[in-house]
C-alpha cells in the first residue's frame, strides 16, 4: 500500500504547478474586506433584534413561570399529569 502512495506521490511531483500561489493570501483577505463592509449594517441589525426578542421571552416567561409556580406546588399529589398520575390507570 505504501509503495502505491509513493508511486502516486511521485508522479504528482513531476506534475507541472496549474498556477502560482504568491499573493493568494493577500488577494482572500481583499475579497473577505469587500464582501464584510456592505453587509455589516444589516447582520448587525438582525443580531440587535433576535436579542431584544430574547429579552422579552426571557422577562414574559420568567413572569408566567413564577406566577404558576404559586399556584400549585411541583410536588403535590393533585397534579393531574404527574407521570405517577398517569401510569396509574384508575380514573
Amino acid at each position: 500500500m505504501f509503495d502505491q502512495l509513493d508511486k502516486i506521490l511521485g508522479r504528482l511531483a513531476t506534475v507541472p504547478v496549474d498556477r502560482r500561489l504568491d499573493g493568494l493570501e493577500s488577494s482572500v483577505w481583499a475579497r473577505v474586506h469587500a464582501r464584510a463592509s456592505p453587509q455589516a449594517a444589516p447582520w448587525s441589525w438582525a443580531a440587535a433584534g433576535t436579542t431584544a426578542a430574547l429579552l422579552v421571552g426571557v422577562a414574559v416567561g420568567s413572569g408566567a413561570a413564577a406566577r404558576s409556580s404559586s399556584d400549585r406546588p411541583a410536588f403535590s399529589g393533585g397534579v393531574a399529569l404527574a407521570p405517577s398520575t398517569l401510569l396509574d390507570g384508575r380514573r
